[in-house]
């Protein structure tokens, strides 16, 4: 539980910095893909950090959690930073970056910056593809996105939320704040709470 998760995918001669995990300037990243149910976990009492450096990422059916239970998780939960393209695909109906609060812990950020960012769902079912959500006392992680060009969110029925910061029901903390800077930006059947 807890701790940290670092990727970096490089595809050319250069450096990855082990304290800021920041590439050299001119270095060509490498592509990364996460699918079959695949698990990049921190969750625990204080959740920890996972950060991902790459080209392209492709999530498909796969999940980065970093969930905290009565302790504050890491300021900064999960860190995507991408010089192409974010694309995520859901079967499942389940949460794919989900760094949620639970009793009393805080929540971490969620940043992601890509150049493009496509989020489609096929799951006729109510969930949230990024939940940053809070269950108790805690307050609920803030999402920032960037992405210069295009963000895409589609979703089979208004069921789906593209972000979750919110508060579950009965529940006595707060919600997190949500960020999003893009060129342009397409929702469909999706939703943002």
């Amino acid at each position: 539980p807890g701790g940290q998760i670092n990727i970096a995918s490089v595809a050319s001669s250069g450096e990855v910095s082990a304290s800021d995990f920041m590439q050299t300037p001119s270095m060509t990243m490498g592509d990364i893909n996460l699918s079959q149910t695949a698990k990049l976990s921190v969750s625990g009492k204080a959740a920890g950090t996972v950060r991902i450096r790459g080209g392209q990422l492709v999530i498909t059916d796969a999940t980065i959690s970093a969930n905290t239970r009565n302790a504050n998780g890491a300021p900064i939960a999960i860190d995507i930073m991408l010089t192409k393209d974010l694309s995520v695909t859901d079967t499942r109906g389940a949460a794919t970056i989900t760094p949620r609060a639970r009793d009393s812990g805080d929540a971490g950020e969620v940043r992601i910056s890509a150049a493009n960012i496509k989020i489609t769902s096929t799951a006729d079912s109510s969930f949230a593809a990024i939940d940053t959500h809070t269950l108790g006392s805690g307050k609920g992680g803030d999402v920032t996105i960037a992405a210069p060009g295009t963000l895409t969110v589609t979703g089979v029925s208004n069921k789906m939320f593209f972000i979750d910061s919110g508060t579950a029901p009965l529940s006595k903390g707060v919600g997190g704040d949500t960020t999003i800077t893009a060129g342009k930006v397409e929702l469909t059947r999706s939703n943002i709470n």
